[in-house]
């Protein structure tokens, strides 16, 4: 009978190293790492000896350098032992990984907690062997799994330092006012709605840095990934040649940004994120490929067979899809499609109940998104067609209000394809404007016609011309503020002081 060999204990000296190099480099690292990180699942003795060292001068508010270190550790009678004051100048070597301290404790764990799953089957081999009854057997199989348990990494309580910002509770956005950095964002539509097409552009707008569909703020360019789990590979190309063309980036550009990293596609891989090992191999490839912004297409591919509906299973699947991900800063986009109408049935193509598992993604997803196609038409200035997208805001975490968005697509003279953001003035004129809005329209010019009007009067009369509710008419009346068109004036003299409306300063830009 063979002899097995013995597989060397699983350990990682640059993890260690790069760890105690980060606390001696930042000392407030040693608070977060002492939460995440026991001294005994150090492998190196060196290497937990330095660690309780440090520990040590923690607990009495002493700096931690090197010469503090030579001092505690020549206390302890270790310092020579292990190699003198230029064996621990060796440990500054992995200074500049202190960013990454964070996964390098994760990895010291990962290996720990598989030395302590080795140790616990190596006894209970030697008690099979031994003719341990079957309820001893039983017992050293729970110690496995409890030993997988304890030694898993363990969740990190916020430091809650944003308290004290004064922005604390303001968003950040890698596409102003519709995409959150480090969040979960989820676009439904119905099929041959647009959303891929209205998704690359934001891929080329964010990767570029410049202005999403040629209007909202994108602050900084960020490097991109794309799992494409539907369109073919030329699919893809045709599309992305046609954008490039429409937002002038030349084409010779793409291939160079995929080669060094800054625009990646993974088109059709094998991915389920229904399970546990497919959603982690998910997590590893994106870090693996450094992108910041993630486009996923579609979800009712990479969680096929799921209950989407189901507000548990959604949560679950994202909390390991997603989460890990974003608790990094990055940030996913995920488009998803509405159920088609079926034969007979009376709903609504624009009813929000459509998008399958609306409710259960509102309550996983940072924010939820409806993509309408309104139609097509004729430009008549040129023998090319132009359609038309509107995206709803549906859910959303955040207290903000949005308003929707109408996109116009044509085609250029060059082969390409734009995808704009239409004006106010381009979307009342298209009949694209929210009810809010239009509603602070016919504010706005009954407040021109009848300056000094009372805002309660105003509100009224409103409500009876457009047939709105008061809640629409008191979001018309903070939308004509915000744009300017109206100001709401207490003057004195006034019963109650009462407030009255008067024409803004931007009263005369009306639409």
């Amino acid at each position: 009978m063979g002899r097995h060999l013995v597989p060397e204990l699983p350990h990682s000296d640059e993890a260690e190293k790069a760890i105690l190099a980060a606390i001696l480099v930042s000392n407030e690292l040693l608070p977060r790492v002492e939460t995440q990180l026991r001294t005994d699942e150090l492998f190196r003795e060196t290497s937990r000896l330095v660690y309780a060292a440090m520990q040590r001068l923690g607990l009495d508010r002493a700096p931690i350098d090197l010469i503090t270190l030579q001092g505690e550790l020549s206390r302890i009678g270790q310092l020579d032992r292990r190699g003198g004051p230029a064996r621990l100048a060796k440990l500054l070597d992995g200074a500049h990984k202190s960013a990454n301290v964070s996964h390098y404790v994760q990895v010291v764990k990962e290996k720990a907690r598989r030395r302590a799953i080795m140790a616990t089957t190596e006894k209970l081999l030697i008690a099979a062997g031994n003719g341990m009854d079957e309820e001893g057997l039983q017992a050293l199989l729970a110690e496995i799994q409890i030993v997988s348990v304890e030694a898993a990494p363990l969740w990190t309580p916020s430091s809650l330092e944003g308290v004290a910002n004064q922005q604390a509770g303001d968003v950040r956005y890698v596409v102003e006012g519709l995409i959150p950095a480090g969040d979960t964002t989820v676009i439904g539509a119905t099929w041959k709605s647009g959303k891929s097409l209205a998704a690359y552009r934001l891929i080329l707008d964010v990767m570029s840095g410049k202005p999403a569909f040629g209007a909202l703020e994108v602050p900084e360019p960020l490097p991109v990934a794309v799992f494409q789990l539907e369109m073919p590979a030329r699919e893809d190309d045709r599309r992305l040649r046609r954008l490039a063309l429409g937002s002038g980036i030349p084409l010779e550009h793409l291939p160079r940004l995929a080669s060094e990293g800054h625009l990646l596609f993974f088109n059709r891989p094998p991915m389920n994120l229904t399970t546990p090992e497919g959603a982690a191999r998910f997590c590893r490839v994106v870090r693996a490929c450094g992108a910041r912004f993630i486009v996923l297409d579609s979800l009712i591919a990479a969680f096929a067979g799921a209950d989407l509906n189901d507000n548990s299973t959604v949560r679950a699947m994202f909390t390991r899809a997603f989460a890990p991900l974003t608790s990094e800063g990055i940030t996913v986009l995920a488009l998803h499609h509405h159920r088609k109408p079926q034969n007979g049935s009376k709903r609504s193509p624009d009813d929000k109940s459509a998008l399958l598992g609306a409710q259960a993604f509102g309550a996983a997803a940072g924010r939820v998104y409806k993509l309408d196609r309104l139609g097509k038409e004729d430009d008549p200035d040129t023998d090319k067609s132009r359609f038309r997208l509107k995206l709803s805001l549906t859910g959303s975490w955040t207290p903000e209000k949005a308003e929707d968005l109408i996109l116009s697509v044509h085609d250029t003279e060059e082969g390409g394809t734009m995808v704009t953001l239409l004006t106010e003035a381009e979307q009342i004129r298209r009949g694209g404007t929210t009810a809010m809005q239009r509603a602070a329209i016919t504010l706005a010019r009954l407040v021109t016609a009848s300056a000094g009007i009372e805002r309660k009067a105003a509100l009224e009369e409103i409500q009876a011309m457009g047939s709105v509710s008061a809640s629409t008419a008191k979001g018309a009346l903070w939308y004509a503020q915000s744009k300017g068109w109206v100001d709401a004036v207490h003057p004195e003299g006034r019963r109650n002081n009462i407030a009255v409306l008067m024409p803004g300063p931007n009263a005369t830009e009306l639409p």
